[in-house]
């Protein structure tokens, strides 16, 4: 009875301590960021128009949300599109920077200057530069017209398949780009496992295959959660995103459609789609349901 008493201590003391360290957080985004938040949700249920008067705004309801799902084509092209990239580059960069932490985690020689070289991206990356590169044509250094086998996919059943082969190859550089932070947070994760369990494993009998999948993969899965929702962030709201140039570009228009009431639910449909991508890998990984087990 005492050392379930005790145990209840512990746990309590644990989250007055993660509460307290959030509470930072949780003042900023009650004080700077809900207010926005609310008005923007507004805005978008409304025609908004700026004159030399004020702001003024005519309710029209779900009209905006309507329009944007249903006429505006050039706005579902980008969501589908920048959607597609999302979903198809994450998993590569959260496995790509599992296994370059991995290799950057053992004893080489010159180890902080590779670990500097991966994460020196992450420091000068910005939407204007990787827009400058790509116009340069400085990422497309494969050209899948000349594989035989691409383009027979590419006028086949097999299209879909193609465009996805063709959406990795033609990013590989981003891939590269976009790892920096989820490197380090791998790094951080693997820096704190207990070697003394992996010489026991060795001694056993365990080869390196299984000793990643019974200690190592396990043991990464809460920093498997945090890249994956900190990827999709990522890639979902770069400056370059077709999607977020349409809304600025909406901004302040004086159409019928157009203006911040329009592009504020633009905004909101993008955040949903963001929320059911993250929901879906999380979904698949099934992190959500280990949590639960662990409860």
């Amino acid at each position: 009875m005492r050392l379930l008493k005790k145990r209840r201590g512990m746990e309590k003391r644990k989250a007055f301590y993660g509460y307290l360290f959030t509470l930072p957080w949780l003042i900023g985004f009650l004080s700077f960021t809900l207010y926005p938040l609310a008005s923007s949700l507004h805005m978008s249920l409304n025609k908004v128009q700026i004159s030399a008067e004020g702001i003024n705004t005519t309710f029209v309801g779900t009209g905006n949300l309507i329009y944007a799902l249903t006429l505006d084509f050039e706005f579902l092209e980008a969501v589908i599109e920048t959607g597609r990239f999302v979903i198809v580059l994450t998993p590569l960069i959260v496995i790509l920077a599992l296994i370059l932490a991995m290799l950057l985690n053992k004893k080489l020689m010159f180890r902080t200057f590779f670990r500097a070289i991966y994460f020196l991206p992450v420091i000068i990356i910005s939407g204007g530069l990787m827009s400058s590169l790509e116009k340069n044509g400085v990422f497309d250094i494969i050209d899948l017209t000349e594989n035989g086998i691409l383009r027979w996919m590419n006028y086949t059943n097999f299209r879909q398949v193609y465009l996805i082969i063709e959406l990795l190859l033609k990013n590989i550089f981003s891939v590269l780009w976009f790892s920096g932070v989820q490197i380090l947070i791998y790094l951080s994760g693997l820096q704190k496992l207990d070697q003394a369990t992996y010489e026991a494993a060795y001694i056993d009998g365990a080869s390196s295959w299984q000793v990643f999948w019974k200690l190592t993969f396990p043991a990464m899965k809460q920093f498997t959660t945090l890249n994956i929702v900190y990827t999709i962030v990522l890639l979902a709201t770069f400056p370059s995103s077709k999607v977020v140039a349409l809304i600025k570009s909406n901004m302040f228009g004086q159409g019928d459609y157009q203006g911040l009431g329009y592009s504020s639910a633009l905004a909101w449909i993008y955040f949903v789609m963001i929320i059911l991508i993250m929901s879906l890998f999380l979904l698949l990984t099934g992190i959500g349901k280990e949590r639960k087990r662990v409860r």
